[in-house]
């Protein structure tokens, strides 16, 4: 815990005192860094990483006659063929090790490639990256691989198709192939789907599913869910349906993960309204982008009282809240693009708190301190 402590404040220092022409690098060498300190990772048997250790472990066995067994039992081929890739490594732990460094790099490159665009000062980046380092879970993101991989693959993409206005096509099937990978990537397509429906009639559709889904929410999923087990055949779709009853059952709201998605969820959706008020220009020119981060956020509050679907839809939530945030810190001054100077606002103080008391969360609580590195 102290390597990834000390690792994280010398790069968050370095940021502030170098220029930033050389933030491209700056971010690839942080990025790096935190994939190098994942490939020391030693997990325990509790962790996922440990049972992922074990899928490569049977890969280096059978070869590539494992890739159908592990498809068949997962019904997830790009899931399979992913750790098939990373089987063929001499070293277990580049699985951890290329995972973070994907997850992070792209990320900060999101952050970057915005910066660019909106020529956003300094300041601003470097809080985008505490905001990362912060909310994201380096435990959760080298030890389940899937979620956190999966997410922040569907955030580039639809950065890339409704920011940058690039590769609409590709994007798209890129996306679809990620339900592949991890099927929570099913749900945030459903609310990509709705947020064009939106954007193209009205938002009044809007206040009828955020009504749907704040009251009802996981017993709507539920009940269709119990509804297409009658015609479930694929393979794949039984699986989806099985795991979407699964999760669903799963209640618990006790735990401090879940305070903590809690406190996360008031953050984005103070970001959102601030951002819709305050940039109204730009919500008219990405309405697309907007009407999606509108529809995670609810759908995300109906499935409040569920603790696993909850936790994984706020980690989507989260990335997505990232480049309204990024363009709410954005002053009109030029003097900032070489000196690091942090001008005090509401919504900057509001963020640094949060990013603060969810960074002590998962230092405590969170399975930072049980980091246990091997060299």
């Amino acid at each position: 815990m102290i390597v990834l402590l000390v690792y994280i404040a010398i790069m968050l220092m370095t940021g502030m005192c170098i220029s930033k022409k050389m933030y491209g690098i700056y971010f690839f060498i942080f990025a790096l860094g935190l994939g190098f300190i994942a490939f020391y990772y030693s997990p325990d048997l509790t962790k996922d990483l440990y049972r992922h250790y074990k899928t490569l472990e049977n890969y280096k066995i059978y070869g590539f006659d494992y890739f159908y067994m592990f498809e068949k039992s997962s019904s997830l081929p790009m899931y399979a063929f992913y750790f098939y890739i990373m089987s063929l490594l001499p070293y277990y732990g580049f699985l951890p090790a290329i995972t973070c460094f994907l997850v992070y790099g792209l990320n900060f490159w999101v952050i970057y490639r915005i910066a660019l665009k909106f020529s956003l000062p300094k300041s601003s980046m470097l809080i985008g990256v505490f905001f990362i380092i912060s909310n994201l879970n380096y435990i959760g993101v080298i030890s389940g691989i899937r979620n956190n991989l999966a997410f922040t693959l569907f955030f580039l993409l639809n950065y890339l198709e409704l920011i940058e206005k690039k590769n609409k096509v590709i994007c798209w099937v890129l996306m679809i192939l990620l339900g592949l990978f991890h099927s929570s990537i099913y749900i945030v397509l459903f609310c990509k789907f709705i947020a064009m429906i939106i954007n193209k009639y009205s938002r009044k559709v809007v206040y009828v599913i955020l009504a749907v889904s704040s009251l009802f929410g996981a017993r709507v999923v539920s009940y269709v869910v119990e509804k297409l087990n009658f015609i479930g055949s694929d393979k794949i779709f039984e699986d989806f349906l099985w795991k979407t009853t699964y999760y669903l059952d799963w209640t618990t709201t006790n735990s401090w993960y879940y305070y903590r998605n809690v406190m996360v969820m008031f953050l984005t959706v103070t970001i959102f309204f601030y951002f819709y008020f305050k940039r109204r220009k730009l919500v008219q020119e990405y309405r697309t982008y907007v009407n999606l981060f509108l529809m995670l956020i609810i759908i995300t509050i109906g499935f409040a009282f569920n603790d696993i679907v909850f936790g994984r839809l706020a980690i989507a939530v989260c990335l997505f809240s990232i480049i309204p945030m990024e363009l709410l810190l954005t002053t009109n001054s030029n003097n900032q693009n070489n000196k690091f100077i942090l001008r005090v606002s509401p919504i900057k103080i509001y963020i640094l708190l949060e990013c603060i008391i969810s960074l002590i969360y998962y230092t405590k609580l969170g399975g930072w301190a049980d980091l246990i590195l091997k060299f």
